[in-house]
This record gives C-alpha cells, sequence and structure tokens, in this order.
C-alpha cells in the first residue's frame, strides 16, 4: 500500500477503485487523474507501469500533498507525474496540458461519483472524453469509482446532471437514476463497453455497512 501525507489507511471508495484500476494494463500509458485528490490512484497507475501521470483537483492542498506522496513513494516530478490546481469544469484548460505530451490514446480515472456536496461529479470528468477526440486524443480506457447506489431522484438533486446531459446529447429521462447504473448508461453512449465493475462493502466504526463501487470501460474500436 502506497505510503501518503492524509493517512496510513486508504478509504473504501480508494480501495475499491484500484481493484478496477488493476483490470487494465496500464504499461507505457498517459493516465489523466480528474480529481486526483492525494494522488493514491496516480501513485498505484505509476506502480501499475504507466508512463506518466497528469492529475487535475480543485484543492490547492490537495494538489501539493500529492506530489509530495509522488516523492515519498520514490517517483519524481514532473518527470512521471505532474498535478495541476484546475477546476474540472474549466475544460479547455485541462485539454491544453494533455495536448502537450503528443501521446493519442490515455486512460482516464475518476473516483468521484456523484454527491449533492460536490460541485462537480464523474460527468464532468466523462465530458473531457469528446473535446478530447476532437483534438485527436483517444480515450482508450474509464476507471470510474466513487460510487454508493445513490438514487439520482431528479435534476433537482443534481443540478449539474440536467445540463451535462444535454451537453453529451443525452435525455435525463432516458438513463437509470442509480448512480453507477446511470454512468454505466453514459459512457455506453460514448461508445465504451463496461468489462468489470466491483461492488464491495465496509464497515464504519463496526456499525453500520458502506457500499463503495467503481467500473471498468473500454472503448468499443
Amino acid at each position: 500500500m502506497p505510503m501518503t501525507e492524509f493517512r496510513s489507511s486508504l478509504g473504501y471508495y480508494t480501495l475499491n477503485a484500484l481493484s478496477s484500476l488493476q483490470q487494465i494494463d496500464l504499461t507505457g500509458k498517459l493516465v489523466i487523474d480528474c480529481g486526483s485528490g492525494s494522488g493514491i490512484l496516480s501513485l498505484a497507475a505509476l506502480s501499475l507501469g504507466a508512463k506518466k501521470v497528469i492529475g487535475f483537483d480543485i484543492d490547492r492542498k490537495a494538489v501539493m500533498r500529492s506530489g509530495k506522496n509522488i516523492i515519498i513513494n520514490g517517483f519524481s516530478i514532473p518527470k512521471d507525474a505532474e498535478y495541476h490546481n484546475i477546476d474540472l469544469r474549466d475544460q479547455v484548460n485541462i485539454v491544453n496540458h494533455i495536448k502537450q505530451f503528443d501521446q493519442k490514446e490515455v486512460v482516464l480515472i475518476s473516483n468521484i461519483g456523484h454527491w449533492r456536496d460536490y460541485t462537480i461529479n464523474s460527468l464532468t470528468s466523462f465530458m473531457l472524453i469528446p473535446l478530447l477526440e476532437s483534438y485527436g486524443i483517444h480515450v482508450r480506457n474509464v476507471v470510474s469509482g466513487g460510487y454508493g447506489h445513490k438514487w439520482l431522484r431528479s435534476e433537482h438533486a443534481y443540478p449539474a446532471l440536467k445540463d451535462q446531459l444535454s451537453r453529451l446529447n443525452i435525455n435525463w429521462e432516458d438513463i437509470p437514476k442509480d448512480d453507477i447504473d446511470a454512468d454505466i448508461s453514459v459512457l455506453r453512449s460514448l461508445g465504451f463497453d463496461i468489462r468489470y465493475r466491483s461492488i464491495s462493502q465496509a464497515y464504519n466504526d463496526n456499525i453500520f455497512p458502506k457500499e463503495a463501487g467503481s467500473i471498468v470501460a473500454f472503448r468499443k474500436n
């Protein structure tokens, strides 16, 4: 388990996403870590053979800590990884950072899910896919986590959802309202097959179970 500056143990959402990340071949790949946090999944990607990781997070302190965690674990900045304090909604800026590496294929990680108190969600990350495609950069795999089988009761519960879906040419009415099933539907509409789905449970202080889910998507062509 990687050492981190945040804490010595991993949260169940991160652990679940790690199991999904191991289902794809990252050897020599450029990995885009959306909402990179403390850099745990970035570290895992590098350990699994990724050529480089580019992380983006709205939290400036998280960006600084992820860089420290990379160094603590024997990798270097910026050779192996680099992190940028950028809101995921600033997608043109993000793509400009990715374009400079002249990679035609990338892997996208998004361990965000859907949370009412978050200003972004996993769809924010997915919206990068068609934008990257317009620059000739193909997302070959998506590892998406942070799911807890939350019921998306309406677009009013998550104000960004309906707008995001419309920008992807998807109708709110056409998707399942369970968070993980909704994102599976969206990824399929973007041309991906879902080849791995992980659901696990953990106990908070041995009182109640907490469910975590993640998925792995492969580009169809």
